[in-house]
């Protein structure tokens, strides 16, 4: 591991380069300084072990400044750092450096921005896009004007989180090889009389949260103040060498690097550093990241007109309104008069009418963009849609003429995990399209796939005429989709580039909460439709044909049906099994015979089964006799 330093101009060579002593005997890493030339002719990033005389005044700086500073007899009893100076030149210098970074592998990167914010110099930006960009613990410094190569008192004002932390870490390191003391202050707003051991408490939490609290270099400091910058600027004036913060807020480095209270420590007799840290980038930070880089150059990208449209669009039709409950009860009444009549057209036509699927999506765009409110008005939407619907299916169930369910109905009863997938890949298509208006031809064939409504009337109707599995069998498809399709919109609207700014996702737990619900009762729901898959088209087939079983039915086909049993086959139909006989017959067998075969078979397999006859009509004709003499028209 190293501590990497990259300079740009001869200003920050001798300074930044004691600093990056510092921080490498701080944490007992090597110590690595490059100097980024800009240049028209690009040069690889090479080692100098000996500047020549015809090396840059800077490497010859950068290369003084070490040895001198190695030099010196208070330091030689301490344990050195091994030191590399390299240089690179390119006319654009910001990839180089990144791949250089990379490259090094450092475990801190130290960087100078001494000049004005709005300064358009190329370091400036540079540095500011380092810092932005880096995944490691990376230290934005403007410079004091002192040339001394102490650091024996640092400031760290702290508030608790990972970049405080790692300065607190990183401070107290420094403290340590240089015999110094590190202040930790937290400023703890005016209260009352006990306000200053509140303070004290919250701290002392920050300090063993940071793993910090035991050392002997580290000095607690509460100060009661609303005024936080105000107070931090008054304690940094106590004669501090190095002013550190922990943050990676853009308001917040500018005001600590370049507002009017950093420029009157820089300019004092102090003369004291200011430091902005930024703690390394969590791994699981840097995958997403990563992932959305390759959506980013795989997935089209919805351009930002595209993106109002499509929150416009999800937003008004995912609140309840009239058109909503209009829209619901019409597509509910149609789907259920469907399943009663066994008309698989009718059920279609009935997913084309219903308006599920917008507070489906609305809910995957709400958890995407952070947008609680449009979450809270798609969730609403769906509750008061289900209930509605349900309400009209059992209704119509309770006055309809059926006895027993439709293959309509019972086909919506037993779903499995490849309902689960349709619904995934339809909340995917849905949400694509949605956000493209060149493919909004797609959607209603989504809205089919997707078969919102129909379960929700299947729950009413089953549970209108006491099938109770049947019910379960519904209501579990239409949670399955709900799930699916808001995970697989979520998905593809986080493809697409729809996504809540970085320093948003950190701050708002309701989504993390919903996602892991979500993916919760995704995995809940699998073990019930695995094993209904398993039901339906793994597991073996229980029945077995018997020869005692076969003679029985042959001879009941022969003595009741006046036919001949020419084939016994055994298949499953809706998770049942179901027994099917091909006979010879001069006439239609009754429904009541076929009921008595399914019987006698019941009995025989000991399964609830069903059975199919197939029948061929044979009809046989025979001519009179023809005596010798006459002819056929005779």
């Amino acid at each position: 591991m190293s501590v990497l330093v990259i300079i740009f101009n001869q200003e920050h060579a001798a300074a930044l380069t004691r600093w990056g002593i510092h921080f490498a005997r701080g944490h007992g890493h090597d110590l690595e300084v490059i100097y980024a030339r800009k240049h028209s002719n690009y040069e690889a990033a090479r080692v100098i072990a000996e500047p020549a005389h015809h090396e840059s005044e800077i490497i010859r700086t950068i290369h003084e400044t070490a040895q001198g500073h190695l030099s010196n007899p208070i330091e030689e009893a301490k344990n050195k750092p091994e030191i590399t100076i390299k240089q690179l030149s390119a006319s654009d210098l910001l990839l180089p450096t990144l791949e250089e970074i990379e490259s090094a592998n450092p475990k801190i990167i130290l960087l100078c921005k001494q000049r004005s914010a709005r300064s358009g110099a190329e370091e400036v930006n540079i540095a500011r896009s380092i810092f932005e960009r880096s995944t490691r613990t990376t230290i934005l410094m403007r410079l004091g004007a002192s040339e001394t190569s102490e650091c024996k008192r640092i400031l760290i004002p702290t508030a608790g989180g990972p970049h405080a932390s790692s300065a607190l870490k990183t401070a107290v390191g420094i403290a340590d090889q240089q015999n110094g003391e590190v202040t930790a202050l937290f400023v703890e707003p005016q209260g009352d009389e006990v306000a200053q051991e509140v303070g004290n408490h919250l701290l002392a939490k920050i300090l063993r949260h940071s793993g910090v609290d035991q050392a002997e270099k580290l000095k607690p400091r509460v100060e009661v103040s609303n005024d936080v910058y105000g107070t931090i600027a008054r304690v940094a004036e106590d004669g501090f060498d190095l002013v550190m913060v922990g943050t990676t807020e853009q308001s917040v480095i500018r005001k600590a690097l370049f507002g009017t209270i950093p420029d009157r420590l820089i300019a004092g007799q102090r003369s004291t550093t200011i430091a902005v840290i930024k703690a390394p980038t969590p791994l699981i930070t840097q995958f997403q990241d990563r992932i959305e880089h390759w959506m980013a150059l795989t997935v089209p990208q919805l351009s930002r007109e595209d993106r109002i449209t499509l929150f416009e669009s999800l937003q008004n039709n995912s609140r309840w309104n009239f058109d909503f409950l209009a829209l619901i009860g019409l597509s509910t009444a149609i789907a259920t008069l469907g399943l009663i009549q066994d008309s698989a057209a009718v059920v279609i036509g009935a997913m084309l009418v219903a308006p599920l699927m917008s507070p489906l999506l609305g809910c995957g765009l709400a958890i995407v963009q952070n947008n609680f409110p449009l979450f809270r008005i798609s969730l609403k939407s769906i509750l008061l849609g289900f209930l509605v619907a349900l309400g009209i299916g059992t209704t119509l169930g309770l006055i309809s003429p059926i006895n027993e369910l439709t293959d309509e109905l019972r086909g919506r009863g037993g779903p499995t995990v490849l309902d689960m997938g349709v619904a995934l890949l339809s909340g995917i298509a849905a949400a694509y399209c949605t956000g493209r208006p060149n493919l909004s031809a797609a959607l209603p064939g989504v809205a089919i796939a997707a078969a919102l409504v129909p379960p929700i009337a299947t729950v009413g109707v089953s549970l209108a005429l006491g099938q109770y599995g049947n019910t379960t069998g519904a209501a579990l498809l239409f949670s399955t989709n709900v799930v699916a399709i808001i995970l697989g919109a979520s998905f593809a609207f986080y493809a697409g580039g729809v996504r809540a700014k970085k320093e948003q996702r950190k701050s708002v737990r309701w989504v993390r909460r919903t996602l892991l619900a979500l993916s919760l009762a995704s995995i809940m729901l699998l073990v019930p439709l695995s094993g209904l898959l398993y039901t339906q088209y793994l597991r073996p087939d229980p029945v077995q044909i018997s020869p005692t079983l076969e003679a029985a039915m042959k001879k009941y086909v022969q003595q009741h049906l006046n036919a001949d049993l020419m084939n016994i086959n055994t298949e499953r139909k809706k998770g049942r099994p179901m027994v099917i006989l091909d006979i010879q017959s001069p006439t239609a067998p009754t429904p009541e015979q076929t009921t008595a075969l399914a019987t006698l078979a019941s009995e025989f397999t000991g399964h609830d089964l069903e059975l199919q006859l197939r029948t061929q009509l044979v009809i046989e004709s025979k001519n009179p006799r023809i005596e010798p003499g006459m002819n056929a028209a005779d």
